[in-house]
């Protein structure tokens, strides 16, 4: 029994296409849409955990341990990433349309 042991090489350089596509898979709308709904607001009830963490900080953050600085980082960083990510497709669209008006 002889087994094929050909290898397929893979090229160093990968293509660009492909660095663009999981590039823009981070910067996904919906996907940060959704993780601000669920884990940005969680809880939902008495209040949005996110919204007592920000009325505490602006009430001068007296108190605040690491964990709260952390719980605030994991329940504001969707927000955050949606936020980014809505300005990176607006520039794009921006960019775009300047682009079509020099045509």
């Amino acid at each position: 029994m002889t087994q094929n042991t050909t290898k397929t090489k893979k090229p160093a350089v990968q293509n660009q296409k492909d660095d663009k596509f999981s590039i823009m898979m981070i910067f996904n709308p919906v996907l940060w849409l959704m993780l601000s709904l669920t884990l940005g607001l969680a809880p939902l009830s008495p209040e949005p955990h996110i919204v007592g963490k920000i009325r505490w900080i602006w009430g001068g953050a007296v108190g605040m341990k690491t964990i709260d600085w952390l719980d605030f980082l994991m329940h504001g960083t969707p927000f955050l990433m949606l936020f980014i990510t809505l300005i990176i497709i607006l520039n794009k669209k921006l960019k775009e349309r300047k682009e079509l008006s020099k045509k």
